[in-house]
């Protein structure tokens, strides 16, 4: 019973519970894997985005998008990766939202920002969708080289 651990105040014990639910392939090990989206400790939340990613949990989708809306660089590039290797067509949008945001006049991407954009490319790259591909397609002139080069490859490997 791991339940008992959502709550456990050494975040550490935490990170670790969340590191041995990944291990365990059971319906219960994934309802408490996400739970453990919600923590209030960013450090352990990033552990359970990357557990979730790795065991490939489509039920993690919505979570992970919501963590899309706000958070640290670091939350925001291991929900991105996270949604890659789930590669579930429903992210598509979120993610298109994450890479095509821009710096306007006034602001200036900075180099931990466009970790995410190239974070939302890989993403992007891995939910082999029409959509996403109509993404990337508008990405392959992007300022950003790694960008275009995601958005170039994804856009061969898929027409091959």
């Amino acid at each position: 019973k791991f339940e008992g651990f959502l709550h456990f105040p050494d975040t550490a014990i935490r990170r670790r519970i969340i590191q041995l639910l990944a291990k365990i392939d059971h319906p219960d090990a994934k309802q408490l894997l996400l739970r453990f989206l919600d923590d209030p400790d960013e450090a352990a939340q990033i552990e359970a985005v990357r557990a979730v990613g790795e065991a490939k949990a489509k039920e993690a989708v919505f979570k992970l998008i919501e963590i899309l809306k706000s958070g640290s660089t670091l939350r925001l590039e291991e929900a991105c990766l996270a949604l890659g290797k789930i590669a579930d067509g429903s992210a598509v949008p979120a993610l298109a939202e994450m890479l095509e945001a821009k710096g306007g006049l006034f602001k200036r991407k900075t180099a931990i920002e466009e970790t995410v954009r190239i974070r939302a490319a890989w993403a992007l790259a891995q939910t082999k969708t029409s959509e996403a591909r109509g993404v990337l397609s508008r990405c392959v002139k992007d300022p950003n080289l790694q960008i275009q080069s995601i958005a170039r490859q994804a856009i061969e490997s898929q027409l091959m």
